[in-house]
């Protein structure tokens, strides 16, 4: 694809966005054995979380405001523009793993718990710690708009390189140039 091509959908990106017609939020949580989080390779032979939906809940239902009523309705009427430009028809829910684990990652893949099936599905997603505390000091919006902007990258840009950065860095270093570009796209959100 041409770099005129992804110029002009990441143009159309930011300017076809209509908030109130975002993507779900859908929030996924780890399942547990023995108090830690359960891990299942993927087809590719890496390891994958093995999650189930949340529905409902006090944390739940604050991510789900949030959603409604913060920036985080601009990032998910994004994501969906982001899913459609990439070519779906019908958008999938922009996934929200509450991990366990410190951190903050755009993430590809996971093994979904429903109905006393396991199923692995092959989507991006992003995998954040959670809590009232980061809801209320907007740390969580904060941190999962601009993992987003990776999830946005990888959408519309499935081949630049990603995963861990060829050199050491953070949002405001400099680094390799694939890494660069990844990190400062995901900064301007």
């Amino acid at each position: 694809m041409s770099k005129s091509f992804w110029c002009a959908g990441l143009l159309a990106l930011a300017t076809a966005t209509v908030p109130g017609m975002a993507a779900e939020l859908g929030v996924l949580a780890p399942v547990l054995a023995n108090g830690q989080p359960q891990t299942q390779d993927d087809p590719a032979g890496h390891a994958a979380p093995v999650v189930t939906r949340v529905r409902s809940g006090g944390l739940y239902e604050q991510v789900q405001r949030e959603a409604r009523e913060g920036f985080l309705g601009t990032v998910l009427a994004l994501d969906e523009s982001a899913q459609r430009i990439a070519g779906a028809t019908t958008p999938t829910p922009t996934w929200l793993y509450l991990s366990a684990e410190d951190g903050g990652f755009a993430r590809r893949g996971f093994w979904l718990e429903e109905n006393g099936r396991r199923r692995f599905v092959d989507e991006l997603f992003v995998d954040l710690v959670v809590d009232a505390d980061t809801i209320a000091d907007s740390g969580f919006e904060e941190i999962f708009s601009h993992e987003m902007g990776h999830v946005f990258l990888r959408r519309l840009m499935p081949g630049l390189p990603y995963g861990w950065s060829r050199t050491p860095h953070s949002s405001m270093s400099v680094t390799d140039y694939p890494t660069a570009f990844d990190e400062g796209f995901a900064t301007h959100f």
